[in-house]
Order: C-alpha cells, then structure tokens, then sequence
C-alpha cells in the first residue's frame, strides 16, 4: 500500500508538507478499493462516508434533473474527490459517483479523518487547503457555466485535461461542459 500512497503524499505535500508522524497514521487508516468500470463509488442516496483518493483510472459524478443524467465532476488520477454537501454533512448524496475506467481507489472514513484532523495540524492544515482550493474550482465552475460560451468551454476542457478528451464518453464531456452532444459535436468538428 505505501507505493499508492506516494501519489496522495505528494499531492498533500504541494499544500503542506506533512511530518512523518502524519503519514505513518494515514498509512494506517487508508484502504485500497478496486473498481471496475461503469461501477457505483457512491450512489445517490447513500451518504458519502469516505474521501477518496483516485490513484489510477478515471472517475466521475453525476445526477439526474428531469429524468436527464448531468455530469457535475470528472475526476483524473491523483485527485482527492467526495460528494462535497454529502460528506461535509454526513447526510445522504444527491449524485452518483462512479467509476468510468477499472480505479484504483485509497479511501478514509469521515470519522477517522476527523479524529486524524484533531491529532495532527499539519493535516488540519492541508484539509483547510484543500476545502479553499475546492471552493475555488467550484466557483469558477458555475461562474464559467453561466458566463463563458460553449465553445469556450470546451477549448478550457481540452486545455486543462488534454489527456482525456479520448478516455471519456463525449456524452459525459458535453453534460460536464453544460451542453448537448450534438453542439458537442458541432464546436469539435470546427478545430
């Protein structure tokens, strides 16, 4: 396990760096999950007890409005991901997390990750680091959903995750970027 973990270390790292002692307890208290394709990480309903580390694979979340699936995230490898209103509130999701490629996951529970942040403040931290830089994206995501064109969109998409424009169903990308797969079609049959 500790060789997937070097990927999660380093990205915590980039925020703060972690003492060892903070690492060794991580160690302990994460798991190893295995998902295969088209798999449910979290279905909607359910509360989302973990957060989740993607080491290898492709994931992402979804929910339904007027009987329409609508990609809300996409999640490459090397990301921490959750349901963020499940998680934070212990109360039960709106949206689904799957995985869209065989994932390997490292998960820790709400109450141990807790009891980690009451132990150890360089992980408190970096949980605070995280929660503004996930705020962040959030916003801008909304923000660009309203007030940037489709076409714009997509060459963001493309931009920032270049690698996974042919590892996602296109379906998804366009739900993701807020428009239909037809228009989809159309801006990708312009470049």
């Amino acid at each position: 396990m500790k060789e997937n973990l070097e990927s999660l270390f380093s990205l915590l790292d980039s925020f703060y760096v972690l003492s060892e002692e903070t690492k060794v307890a991580l160690i302990e208290l994460t798991q190893t999950k295995q998902y295969k394709a088209g798999e449910s990480i979290l279905s909607q309903g359910d509360t989302n007890k973990h957060l989740y580390f993607l080491d290898k694979g492709l994931v992402r979340a979804f929910y339904y409005k007027e009987k329409k699936e609508l990609t809300s995230w996409i999640f490459p490898e090397n990301t921490l991901f959750i349901s963020v209103y499940s998680f934070l509130t212990q109360t039960p999701s709106n949206e689904t997390i799957e995985a869209i490629e065989d994932s390997t996951v490292l998960c820790i529970s709400h109450a141990k990750l807790q009891k980690l942040y009451n132990s150890y403040l360089d992980l408190n931290v970096v949980g605070r680091k995280l929660t503004e830089m996930y705020y962040i994206q959030m916003a801008e995501r909304a923000t660009n959903l309203r007030m940037v064109s489709s076409k714009t969109r997509y060459e963001n998409f493309i931009r920032e995750y270049p690698n996974l424009i042919n590892r996602i169903p296109l379906g998804y990308v366009a739900s993701y970027l807020g428009m239909s797969q037809e228009t989809l079609s159309r801006i990708r049959s312009q470049k």
